[in-house]
């Protein structure tokens, strides 16, 4: 971790170490404005640098999580159709290599969609509103679901993309 100082500080601090290597006054105030260019330009750079990181974090903030949608989401359902039960299936995430492998022999299978409606027959695909993409295991897996298995399946982009779908599946 690097500690700032004032401009003045380090002025001082350079002109104290230039003028015991031998450097005379006229040398050193050369050195020192070249170094100031230097730091101001370096100091932008963090400055622009920070505020482009906070921009993005901005952006990131901007578009929910998929995990605020989908609870989002279930809570609307279970309010909007209160006799019908829908589940979530805690399919990913990131696992020790353990539990992920223990999980796997106990039947975690890739591609499983976020949540099952019973009644209906439905899967439905959680994904956010921007900036998703399904896995080729999601994919082959909807595929599955819908010509063999017989089911319906939804990507839900959001909460109110979901819930509008639902409403459209009825």
């Amino acid at each position: 971790m690097t500690t700032q100082i004032s401009d003045e500080s380090f002025r001082f601090a350079l002109d104290k170490a230039l003028k015991e290597q031998g450097y005379k006054k006229a040398e050193r105030n050369k050195k020192i404005n070249e170094y100031m260019l230097v730091r101001l330009k370096d100091r932008d750079f963090w400055l622009d640098y920070e505020e482009k990181l906070a921009r993005d974090a901005q952006k990131k903030e901007e578009v929910p999580l998929e995990a605020d949608e989908q609870k989002e989401f279930v809570s609307w359902f279970r309010q909007t159709y209160p006799g019908v039960l829908i589940f979530a299936i805690p399919n990913g995430g990131s696992r020790h290599q353990w539990e992920g492998g223990h999980l796997k022999i106990q039947g975690v299978t890739p591609g499983i969609p976020d949540l099952y409606v019973p009644e209906w027959h439905l899967w439905i695909e959680m994904k956010r509103q921007k900036g998703w993409e399904l896995s080729e295991e999601q994919e082959a897996m909807r595929r599955y679901l819908v010509d063999k298995a017989k089911d319906s399946w939804i990507l839900g982009l959001g909460c109110e993309d979901a819930k509008k779908k639902i409403v459209d599946f009825l």
